[in-house]
């Protein structure tokens, strides 16, 4: 497994973060500044090379004071 064979599924689980954080009322560069500081991706199924299930965390505590 290579770097660049993760990539197309880190960068969907980045826009779909992106998505979702527009859909609790941010704007498309704020969710891209919030995920650029707090999202953590993850490799969360490697079964069948090269499918790869790339998963993006976000804490919900970034949000609170």
């Amino acid at each position: 497994m290579s770097a660049e064979d993760a990539t197309p599924a880190a960068r969907n689980a980045l826009l779909e973060m992106i998505d979702h954080l527009g859909e609790r009322g941010w704007s498309a560069q704020q969710a891209y500044a919030i995920c650029s500081v707090a999202v953590d991706l993850k490799v969360s199924r490697l079964v069948d090379v090269p499918s790869f299930l790339v998963s993006a965390f976000l804490p919900e505590g970034v949000f609170t004071d």
